[in-house]
């Protein structure tokens, strides 16, 4: 329980570095078909993938990945 308490920790403060400016990240390719441009910064073994939104000047966290599954099912719509 103590491990993944840390690591949601982790995950949830990671995306603050997009805020403060501090990160550079990359697009997501496998959703590159998608209409949104999606990115992703990676924490562990997890990608946090979102978009953002500028007309609303939002970020929005789309999913978060286990990088260590097939990467395809990144494709997934749910």
């Amino acid at each position: 329980i103590r491990v993944a308490k840390k690591i949601v920790k982790e995950i949830i403060t990671e995306p603050n570095k997009l805020v403060k400016g501090t990160f550079s990240t990359q697009i997501e390719d496998l959703l590159i078909d998608r209409e949104n441009k999606y990115y992703y910064l990676t924490c562990n073994n997890y990608k946090i993938i979102y978009c953002i939104d500028e007309e609303k000047n939002l970020i929005k966290i789309s999913d978060i990945f286990d990088t260590r599954q097939n990467p395809i099912k990144i494709k997934r719509i749910k």
